[in-house]
């Protein structure tokens, strides 16, 4: 077998993910204004998923992905954020149109993602908070982000009671 040069693997890399975003762009399961899909680990490439969603969000297009215990989302009014269904870190991509910077590592073990805030869902309300800031976002989402989280970690029925 030959082994491939650097510039090689790159090329094929970069087209790899070409045909990747291609393929998603048939996937998509519901409306182009809300879409949602959820990836398995071969397809997974999480700095072009946060790129997709960033795109997406800049467009005004809301869409929902799920990248193993992380949920990426945008908003048709030009949010996007990254959130984790495990541990409740989030982090906002995207607000109002405008990028925000982000901490994001992507090795063969997995992501690493510096965590902002912490989020919860409370009906129709997605909150953020740390230690200085509480902000309620209302035109979230929420259900498809519950049913999302459910669908990752199982229900939650013990927080109901």
């Amino acid at each position: 077998m030959k082994k491939l040069s650097q510039s090689n693997r790159a090329a094929l890399q970069r087209k790899a993910r070409k045909d990747q975003k291609k393929k998603r762009k048939r996937k998509t399961s519901l409306s182009l204004r809300q879409s949602a899909q959820i990836l398995s680990g071969d397809e997974i490439n999480f700095n072009d998923e946060i790129e997709y969603i960033l795109e997406s969000a800049s467009k005004g297009i809301s869409k929902l992905i799920s990248l193993d215990k992380l949920i990426l989302f945008c908003t048709d009014d030009g949010d996007a954020w990254m959130i984790d269904s495990a541990d409740d870190g989030a982090h906002c991509l995207m607000k109002c149109f405008e990028r925000q910077p982000y901490a994001a590592l992507e090795t063969d073990d997995g992501f690493y993602v510096k965590w902002d805030y912490l989020y919860r869902i409370e009906d129709d309300k997605f909150i953020v908070f740390s230690d200085a800031i509480v902000a309620e976002f209302y035109n979230y989402p929420t259900r498809e982000i519950q049913k999302r989280i459910e669908m990752i970690n199982g229900p939650s029925w013990w927080l109901d009671n």
